[in-house]
């Protein structure tokens, strides 16, 4: 029995197609490696960093007042005069820090130093008499103004971590130098130590670059003030009492992280 040509070129076809489909079984399977994207970095407030900030700054000790004692012009013995400083002087302030942080978890712990310039302006003085009688022409006060021209804090930082934004406290030592216009004494120039404490809020626009914004209370004790009162005839009377030397301040500031 003999195949039709056409019968037998089906029978060859298929019988090809089976031999390599059986021998393509027999290859080992080609597999694609898995492409992995690279994880980006893990934000980390640890580090150095230095910065610069301005802001505003005011005074807020206390009022106070000096009193030349009634009976001290003879022609007028119940007159009383007074001096009156207003302590609420405000103004602009700038400086720089530097300083270094420490993650644990979302906790920042660190520590900043930094010194600020001031610019507060005069306190301001009333003069005012009360009482009978004529007070002697040429009497005059001198009342001298103690400012704050600079201070420079080193304190203590901790914090709480929102992945790049992070809320903070602080709190440590200050030194300021007390200066005044008119000495009373041997003192023009006091250097003084207190205390600062604050609290602010910071943001990490990238792995290097940081802006924040904080309030900040200076405490840089008392120092001593006063007030000369001369008549025309070259009697004094001098009065004196010590004052509080605060400031409150808000500033913005940028850091540079390393």
């Amino acid at each position: 029995m003999t195949l039709r040509p056409s019968l037998y070129r089906a029978f060859l076809a298929v019988a090809a197609l089976s031999t390599g489909t059986a021998l393509a079984a027999d290859l080992p399977a080609r597999t694609i490696a898995p492409v992995y994207a690279p994880r980006p970095p893990v934000f980390t407030w640890t580090g150095f960093y230095v910065g610069a900030n301005a802001g505003y700054a005011t005074r807020t000790g206390k009022d106070y007042e000096l009193a030349v004692q009634p009976g001290y012009f003879p022609t007028a013995p119940n007159t009383v005069g007074s001096l009156r400083s207003e302590r609420n002087g405000d103004g602009f302030l700038a400086g720089g820090q530097v300083g270094y942080n420490y993650q644990i978890g979302n906790f920042v712990i660190g520590a900043e130093n930094d010194i600020q310039y001031l610019d507060l302006g005069k306190a301001k003085r009333d003069y005012t008499f009360s009482g009978t009688g004529a007070v002697p022409a040429g009497f005059n006060y001198i009342g001298p103004e103690k400012k704050t021209e600079y201070f420079a804090t080193g304190r203590a930082r901790i914090g709480y971590a929102f992945d790049r934004f992070l809320v903070f406290g602080s709190a440590g030592l200050a030194y300021g130098n007390l200066k005044s216009e008119t000495c009373l004494g041997s003192k023009c120039n006091d250097g003084k130590i207190g205390f600062a404490a604050g609290a602010g809020v910071e943001y990490a626009l990238s792995s290097n670059w940081s802006v924040k914004v904080e309030g900040l209370y200076v405490n840089l004790g008392k120092a001593a003030a006063g007030v000369i009162g001369t008549d025309a005839v070259g009697r004094t009377y001098v009065d004196a009492r010590k004052i509080d030397n605060d400031i409150a301040l808000v500033r913005a500031g940028v850091n540079y992280r390393f």
